[in-house]
């Protein structure tokens, strides 16, 4: 049985538990998050990391005006929606949006569910969540999203464990 995509079952699995997709006949899913991005208020990413090249980040400059638009025509604005074949998937925390896109057929609670484990871990390693610990931080974001995401599929968002795997402070180095 080869693996497609690196992980998640393959045709010939699929076949032997009796299971299908819609998209695809022979996979139980087919993607998780392709990309994961902090975004201002005014839409502009912070940080983002690109996890599949399914989805390019020139997506993430479409999400904003697609919710000022649902607030315009009066529509309530829901934390899944999908636009053009692209699936957005979003939270608020205070004064920034939380943003995973994906392409296909996507388990959008358990993206929901990550990105507000991963608004948690950003909290417990700087205290508070704004532009400015995203800005002073974002080398160990960037470790974080690392460690947290794997191809697009989550993997540990356990604060303890991550926190033996990506340091906040380097120890000094003596020459």
């Amino acid at each position: 049985m080869a693996i497609r995509g690196g992980s998640g079952p393959t045709k010939d699995s699929a076949k032997l538990l009796n299971l299908t997709s819609a998209t695809d006949p022979g996979l139980l899913w087919e993607t998780m998050a392709s990309l994961v991005a902090i975004l201002d208020l005014k839409g502009k990413p912070l940080i983002q990391r690109s996890y599949r090249d399914d989805v390019p980040p020139s997506y993430i400059e479409r999400f904003l005006p697609l919710i000022l638009e649902f607030e315009e025509e009066e529509t309530p604005v829901t934390p899944c929606f999908t636009h053009q074949g692209i699936n957005y998937l979003h939270i608020r925390h205070s004064n920034l949006y939380l943003l995973a896109l994906s392409k296909g057929n996507s388990n959008a609670a358990e993206i929901i569910l990550f990105l507000q484990r991963l608004c948690s871990v950003l909290i417990e390693y700087f205290k508070e969540l704004e532009e400015e610990s995203i800005r002073d931080n974002f080398v160990i974001i960037y470790e974080l999203l690392d460690e947290v995401m794997d191809f697009g599929y989550p993997q540990t968002t356990e604060s303890k464990i991550l926190q033996e795997c990506v340091l906040l402070a380097f120890p000094p180095i003596f020459i």
